[in-house]
């Protein structure tokens, strides 16, 4: 009888520290009446989900078919990832809870997830000049647009 109450007692106290558990499929709404995003909150796997009337219509894709948790070797853990829409149509951001880090999230025509890096190439290049005495230059924005940056294409095929 008293590892019954114990048991009970363990199961309450950890309902009461830790919460409920956390869902490991969530469905985000975008601003397309016939459109889902559906997020694994534990892997941050992406999918397009599109309902409809007709069964044609009705259709499930991977936005990303990888595991971000096991290819940044991180831990997976449920309510890990969130999902936040932006006020592109197009667009969302995945939200690493833990760690802070940030993905953009297309879909549609062009779909992938993509990193938001920390800072920007541009603010530690100048960063660096100003430290070394030149005069800090920042491309118009024209000219930043038909200049590759330094991380173009190392990062590109990862998130698509």
């Amino acid at each position: 009888m008293k590892s019954y109450i114990l048991l009970a007692t363990i199961a309450f106290l950890s309902f009461v520290l830790y919460g409920e558990e956390q869902e490991r499929y969530t469905l985000h709404p975008t601003q397309n009446m016939w459109t889902f995003l559906k997020l694994d909150t534990m892997t941050g796997q992406i999918s397009h989900v599109q309902y409809g009337m007709k069964p044609e219509e009705r259709f499930e894709y991977t936005l990303n078919a990888f595991d971000i948790t096991k290819l940044l070797g991180k831990k997976q853990i449920n309510g890990r990832y969130k999902l936040y829409p932006t006020k592109n149509l197009w667009t969302f951001i995945l939200l690493d809870t833990i760690d802070g880090g940030a993905f953009q999230v297309q879909w549609g025509k062009e779909c992938g997830i993509f990193p938001i890096l920390f800072g920007s190439v541009e603010q530690e290049e100048n960063k660096r000049d100003t430290e070394e005495g030149v005069k800090d230059e920042i491309p118009s924005t024209d000219e930043a647009s038909d200049k590759e940056s330094p991380l173009s294409g190392i990062l590109e095929g990862l998130f698509n």
